[in-house]
């Protein structure tokens, strides 16, 4: 499987980013043979769909990050993406946390999240 994780440095000791739109990079991990990938967000100033769009070309089944403006959210959302805020860990953790079903869902836009409802739609 693989998951998007947005953060301002290339290793698992990184923090996830508190923005999508301001990470300095894109990582995917492919976790079943913990491979990455890393993708520079050069434009911080451009309103980020192609960073989203990066997550449906590598066929990613979840984000980890933190917000998300309305531009990406909505084309992260309709890919059917889930998105989990990951904010305050660092990659390595979130992903363990991910896969441990502890992290909040990103239901909108705005950041809120549904965490009196664990429902993943991802497999595992």
């Amino acid at each position: 499987m693989k998951i998007g994780i947005s953060s301002n440095g290339t290793k698992l000791s990184d923090v996830v980013a508190e923005s999508f739109e301001k990470s300095k990079y894109l990582l995917i991990v492919e976790t079943d043979d913990s491979s990455i990938e890393v993708f520079e967000n050069k434009d911080l100033d451009s309103d980020r769909i192609e960073l989203a769009q990066k997550l449906i070309d590598h066929d990613c089944e979840a984000i980890i990050t933190g917000s998300i403006e309305q531009p990406a959210f909505d084309v992260i959302a309709v890919a059917q993406i889930t998105r989990y805020n990951g904010v305050g860990y660092n990659i390595k953790e979130s992903l363990r946390l991910m896969d441990e079903y502890k992290l909040n869902f990103i239901k909108d836009f705005e950041g809120s999240d549904d965490s009196d409802n664990h429902v993943h739609s991802c497999a595992h």
